[in-house]
């Protein structure tokens, strides 16, 4: 598969407008996040800034306040001075965000030695958040001084939510699901990639919904592990390999953000912030994604004596709802075999847009692209069993991909290599067998940092062609 590597400023896109921007924390504070202390990483490095979006939302950022500031830059023109200026934010970005927690960094469980530096400052963990934090300008400025090199100032504000940070004071580190702590670097680009296609899909239906940006993405330099498990024949006899696998983290720099008060990311029943999922997904169904993904998808067994219901690869023993459990009961005495719910899983942020009325997309890890869509709808919310609304294949409003606008299925999902890199084993997608392939390349310097964005712009508009 062959990439445009020419170079414009298409990628990555960005929303100007401020009023989505938070300064102090303060301000997303709503689910009172706990404060803790992390520690510098001496080994991060910033491989992917979008400069213009944090000279936008960050005004000690900007080139006339950088101006002020440095003197110096005033006798540089053109390359030499945007160099220059970019260099300065890279700096910037790991004074104030190069950082894992405290109890990641005490162990090798889950990953290489973790090379720490002097600097230490604190970060809020709001509830539910297993390995992100949001750093204060502020706090950090308080507990390093200003970082004098760019011509920080103490009065500066500014929030930067980080994903792949850590684990908790109170948890330990571990390779059962959710519970490393880490984020692999290739993901930290898929992140940006799939953001992205949605936020391009938003413009495309000039609709008011919006994605929350990616500020920057830095590889820490440190690898996390992964146990792979492998039954192996050998004399007869089944024997079981394990084999340890080592993948480069990172760490996704977000814009800050409330989340819903009270709720695991999901909406209540009815509120607007739900109908707005319903609305999104079926919006991006047209453009052949979902946010529908395994964890998220329930499955209805019928039995002589009843049924069992399966949410992800979990079985639910009890079902204590009144309401869900006689309309499962009525619907597998209908179907004559198990049925597949698609999950939704469109997380919006606490606030809404207005006039019109509009979301704001946050994680898009999850999302995937389809030929078509075979399974009911299940838009999921807070109630028992996160069960909500459904909207079953022979329904009016059940929405399949447009061949028009679709995104080319077989550019980023299936089986195979990709350019040349070797099929990841242990998820056979192709998004994640290239992005596994770059950071590697990045890691080993086949691939400059600018090479990986310029093959993912490539593809990117490979994605986007038909529109």
């Amino acid at each position: 598969m062959k990439f445009d590597f020419q170079r414009n400023q298409s990628f990555p896109y960005f929303a100007e407008g401020t009023e989505d921007v938070f300064y102090d924390i303060s301000e997303i504070n709503k689910r009172e996040a706990k404060q803790e202390t992390v520690v510098q990483v001496e080994t991060a490095k910033v491989v992917f800034a979008n400069y213009p979006l944090l000279m936008h939302d960050f005004p000690q950022l900007s080139e006339t306040e950088l101006l002020k500031r440095n003197p110096s830059l005033a006798t540089m023109h053109g390359k030499k001075r945007t160099q220059r200026i970019h260099n300065l934010i890279d700096k910037w970005l790991l004074r104030h965000g190069g950082y894992v927690s405290t109890q990641q960094a005490k162990g090798t469980t889950v990953n290489s030695k973790i090379e720490t530096g002097s600097n230490q400052t604190n970060a809020y963990r709001p509830p539910h958040y297993g390995r992100a934090l949001v750093f204060s300008i502020q706090d950090t400025i308080t507990c390093l001084g200003p970082f004098t090199e760019i011509g920080e100032q103490m009065h500066d504000k500014g929030l930067l939510d980080i994903k792949g940070v850590g684990v908790a004071p109170d948890k330990t580190p571990s390779n059962k699901t959710h519970s490393s702590g880490l984020m692999p670097l290739r993901g930290c680009y898929k992140e940006l990639f799939i953001e992205q296609l949605i936020h391009q899909i938003f413009r495309h239906e000039k609709s008011n919904h919006r994605t929350t940006p990616i500020y920057a993405i830095v590889d820490l330099g440190f690898d996390r592990t992964v146990l792979k498990t492998r039954i192996e024949e050998a004399k007869g006899k089944l024997v079981e390999e394990i084999e340890t696998l080592h993948q480069p983290s990172g760490l996704l720099f977000r814009r800050a953000h409330n989340r819903v008060v009270g709720n695991v990311d999901l909406p209540k029943y009815g509120s607007q912030h739900y109908e707005l999922t319903k609305e999104i997904e079926l919006m991006l169904r047209k453009y052949g994604m979902t946010s529908a993904s395994t964890p998220s998808r329930l499955m209805l067994c019928p039995k002589e004596d009843g049924f069992d219901l399966w949410h992800g690869r979990f079985k639910q023993n009890e079902l204590k709802d009144g309401a869900v459990k006689n309309y499962l009961s009525v619907v597998s005495k209908k179907i004559p075999e198990p049925v597949t719910f698609d999950g939704i899983n469109v997380q919006l942020t606490g606030e809404l847009r207005s006039d019109p009325l509009g979301g704001i997309l946050v994680d898009f890890d999850h999302y995937h692209i389809h030929e078509s869509f075979e399974n009911p709808i299940l838009f999921m919310s807070a109630k028992y069993m996160c069960w909500g609304d459904l909207c079953w294949p022979h329904h009016k409003g059940f929405v399949q991909p447009n061949k028009h606008v679709s995104i080319p299925y077989h550019l980023l999902e299936g089986e195979g290599e990709v350019m040349g890199f070797p099929e990841y084993e242990l998820i056979k997608r192709k998004i994640i067998t290239l992005c596994e392939g770059l950071v590697k390349a990045l890691r080993d310097t086949t691939l400059s940092d600018r090479d990986v964005i310029q093959i993912l712009e490539g593809l990117f508009k490979r994605c986007i062609k038909k529109w």
